[in-house]
């Protein structure tokens, strides 16, 4: 079980930072390739799985996600109070907001179809976190100017380049930040809307792998995954991603996000070694 906590420790922390959780996984899965063909169990015999089936189950990786929808929450609380409790006051703003949202979200869930019928799987991890690297360092070069607002445009094109993120190694938050970066939105904006167009997502996809229905389609994983030493390991990963998201809002205001790009040639390198 320690791999499976490890694992998946990595997926909730790294959400917080501009490198692909997900290719960081895919990494472990190649460097404990043996342990992925061994067998998991819930500790109390009513349940075995193998390791691979279990993480590549949709309803594990979406339940995943859970932790994240509430580290977010708790991150930008102070930002959101003022329009949960004067919901009408602030009725225009939230409509506008929830356009905006919709429309990168659709953009996105344009991509998601796309992957789900084609086979990306040929697209090398590695090359996704090049990808990324590229991007996060093409920071260097944003000057601040006069920012511009936000309009529809600027939503389809976050959406869009939010879905470029379903590729194996490609960071959701390095792109869509730099690009919003580079569509002329503050730090600060481009920080906030990363997650905004995002936490819809994954709320969805946490509540449904959580349903009645997702439950019993898929007992068995249900049982891996949902107990009290797992629920723990997630608590506590949930504090660290949390704090790193306060790490990465620090570097977000001191300009110094590129560095993300750096780091990002350790895992290219380790890929080619495992």
């Amino acid at each position: 079980m320690l791999h499976f906590y490890l694992i998946s420790c990595v997926q909730i922390v790294l959400e917080s930072f501009p490198v692909s959780s997900s290719g960081h996984c895919l990494l472990l899965q190649n460097f404990f390739s043996d342990f992925f063909s061994s067998k998991l169990s819930d500790g109390h015999g009513m349940c075995v799985v193998t390791v691979k089936t279990f993480f590549n189950n949709e309803l594990v990786t979406h339940f995943l996600h859970g932790p994240t929808v509430f580290v977010l929450a708790f991150f930008f609380f102070n930002q959101w109070k003022k329009f949960l409790l004067h919901p009408f006051k602030y009725r225009y703003v939230l409509l506008k907001l929830a356009l905006f949202v919709m429309l990168a979200d659709i953009a996105t869930a344009m991509f998601y179809f796309i992957f789900k019928v084609f086979d990306f799987s040929f697209f090398p991890v590695w090359a996704g976190f090049l990808l990324s690297a590229c991007v996060l360092f093409s920071l260097c070069f944003i000057k601040d100017k006069q920012q511009k607002v936000i309009t529809w445009k600027t939503a389809v094109i976050l959406g869009l380049v939010q879905g470029v993120a379903f590729l194996p190694g490609v960071s959701r938050l390095g792109i869509v930040f730099v690009v919003s970066r580079w569509l002329g939105l503050s730090r600060k904006k481009s920080f906030e809307i990363s997650f905004l167009i995002f936490w819809p997502l994954i709320a969805v996809a946490f509540l449904n792998s959580i349903t009645i229905r997702a439950l019993y389609a898929d007992l068995c994983v249900w049982h891996v995954l949902f107990n009290v030493r797992t629920i723990f390991v997630f608590a506590v990963a949930s504090v660290v991603a949390f704090f790193a998201l306060w790490f990465v809002w620090w570097l977000v205001q001191k300009k110094k996000m590129w560095i993300f790009s750096v780091y990002l040639l350790l895992p290219i390198v380790v890929w080619f070694f495992v």
